[in-house]
């Protein structure tokens, strides 16, 4: 399916593509100073994701920064007053990031070594995922009852009551793991900014604004999959009304399923989500019987296995 261009310009590019090219290399130095706190917020990485270049990349750009800092620093601009304290702060970044690198490639080698490798592109699992499920669980609950509150007046009874059904079903906060790295994550950073510690704060503050870009921006190329997928149902569904438009609806149908199941090839773990997150999605897949392959293979009956052998 031919991806649609989300952007203020309308789908028309002016700039013959350095828009677009402006837009790679921003999101690449994100993941640079980005790189440098999900060493220390996540484990299980895929080894496409945290890669010796990402890490060497980040390593250049932590030790850049932290090397200006203590120029700063030595002139009395941006400094705790404390030197030796400014200078263990840094000491224990870069340490820290070196042994925690040298953990994930060893934990992304011994994870292929027993069979068991993460999706290659795979951005981590968060420390934070516990705190994030025991915040959602209180959460949810009072989220629901605003978000109540404020459908009563926006709502028909018709469609209030299916809103409200609807929350019982797909709660608000719904991936422990989406809600850690959206929320938690930068969260945690955030408090550690107003501590007098001896964390360097602009290095934290830089990685702080480009962790939360950066992971933002990666969930929002997985959204705009999921609403290119959504809009080309709803555009199969009403060019179906049409007679005459039937070849290109099934045709739209066909290039909708093959792109989600290219996706859920590259990234199983995406076919669980799009089952969590988007129930109406997968009910109206499965009414216009469209087979993505969810379903593993069902094992011979036991008279087939008897028979063969």
């Amino acid at each position: 399916m031919r991806r649609r261009i989300h952007d203020i310009s309308g789908g028309v590019d002016f700039t013959a593509g350095k828009l677009e090219m402006a837009k790679v290399i921003f999101y690449s130095v994100l993941g640079w100073f980005s790189i440098t706190v999900e060493a220390f917020l996540r484990r299980d990485f895929g080894e496409r994701y945290y890669t010796p270049a990402n890490f060497i990349i980040g390593y250049l750009a932590l030790t850049t920064l932290l090397f200006f800092l203590w120029i700063l620093n030595a002139f009395g601009i941006g400094s705790s007053g404390d030197l030796t304290a400014d200078h263990y702060g840094r000491s224990f970044i870069v340490s820290g990031y070196l042994l925690l690198s040298a953990f994930h490639f060893w934990r992304i080698w011994a994870n292929a070594q027993i069979g068991l490798p993460q999706h290659s592109l795979h951005d981590g699992r968060s420390h934070l995922e516990p705190l994030a499920r025991f915040l959602k669980k209180r959460l949810n609950p009072i989220l629901a009852v605003i978000s109540t509150s404020i459908a009563r007046f926006t709502f028909g009874n018709k469609n209030f009551t299916r809103f409200r059904k609807s929350l019982d079903v797909s709660p608000i906060i719904t991936s422990d793991e989406k809600f850690a790295k959206l929320w938690v994550e930068p969260a945690v950073l955030f408090l550690l900014l107003q501590f007098d510690s001896i964390v360097p704060k602009i290095w934290l503050f830089i990685a702080l604004l480009s962790h939360v870009i950066y992971t933002r921006m990666r969930y929002s190329i997985t959204r705009d999959e999921e609403l290119d997928i959504l809009d080309g149902l709803y555009e199969a569904a009403f060019s179906k009304r049409d007679l005459n438009a039937q070849k290109r609806f099934k045709v739209r149908m066909a290039q909708t399923a093959d792109t989600l199941k290219e996706r859920i090839q590259k990234e199983p773990k995406y076919a669980q989500e799009v089952k969590e997150e988007n129930p109406d999605l997968m009910e109206a897949l499965e009414e216009l019987d469209v087979d993505l392959g969810f379903n593993t293979p069902k094992e011979p009956a036991a008279s087939q296995l008897e028979a063969t052998t």
